[in-house]
């Protein structure tokens, strides 16, 4: 348990096996710590922590509520796929009836009720306080990667895509180390590019256009490789390219072949809206 939180911190600070191991421990062992396949000294443990600059009881803290967050993402994921708005609703009463030490998972069970039609969304207030907390996030980790991926829709273009740049330029560095948070930024940053078009904001577009391969690194992640395709088509169907309508119709092509039928109906809607639009 101890091992994996201490992997997930390091990587939030963006440190190395080798920062965060030298001259206390073997960079092996504290890989295999991490790992969970040995434990090491108690006195090793704790010069672990100091150099995180984290207490014992704040690991303990650290520990529990990524585990019950991780947990809740796991139960939403299929809830919200099929659009049961009533157990979201259900599970938002339910947590705001404690005395939450972390209200922003709750703005983003708002968030996510009102992308599927309803009627309790996020207030300004809870989006201010949300938005004001990731300004100050210093390393991204999970927690606050999936906090703004799911709240996407609801903060302003503005406020996004300076979140979605400080994350990249934040993590960066450290995604190849860490494949589950890469998928997370990779696809909030294929989001914001389809904001960003949407705003006919291509200058911002294109830097994301830049940006995104680079960080989209592993040839298995095959899906997000087809939605940045065709968000990129996208792009290039807006500022005017024609072969745009080429791309996007071939990322659909593969979609309809590889994705759940809900995500190929999103993005063939997604398109046909596009060529109506301009037609």
């Amino acid at each position: 348990m101890f091992g994996a939180a201490i992997r997930q911190i390091r990587q939030e600070k963006g440190l190395t096996l080798i920062d965060l191991s030298d001259g206390i421990l073997a960079k092996s062992q504290l890989s295999r710590f991490e790992r969970g396949e040995s434990q090491v000294a108690v006195t090793s443990f704790f010069q672990l922590l100091n150099r995180l600059n984290i207490t014992f009881d704040e690991m303990l803290v650290y520990t529990q509520q990524k585990d019950d967050f991780r947990e809740l993402i796991n139960q939403v994921a299929p809830r919200y796929a099929k659009g049961d708005k009533d157990w979201l609703q259900a599970i938002i009463a339910q947590l705001e009836a404690k005395p939450l030490k972390t209200p922003y998972t709750v703005t983003m069970l708002k968030a996510l009720l009102e992308s599927l039609g309803g009627d309790q969304g996020p207030s300004e207030e809870e989006l201010a306080q949300l938005t004001d907390y990731l300004f100050t996030v210093e390393f991204w980790g999970q927690y606050e990667i999936t906090l703004l991926g799911n709240c996407a829709k609801v903060i302003s273009f503005e406020t996004l895509y300076l979140l979605t740049v400080e994350l990249i330029k934040k993590r960066q560095a450290t995604l190849s180390q860490d494949p589950g948070n890469r998928k997370l930024v990779v696809q909030l940053a294929i989001n914001c590019l389809e904001e960003c078009v949407d705003h006919f904001a291509f200058q911002r577009a294109a830097w994301l256009i830049k940006k995104i391969p680079e960080i989209l690194i592993i040839e298995s992640e095959f899906f997000e490789q087809t939605i940045y395709t065709y968000m990129k088509g996208y792009y290039q169907w807006q500022k005017g390219v024609v072969d745009g309508d080429s791309a996007m119709k071939d990322a659909l092509t593969v979609l309809k072949l590889m994705a759940p039928e809900e995500f190929f109906q999103t993005y063939k809607t997604h398109y046909e809206q596009v060529m109506n639009t301009d037609s």
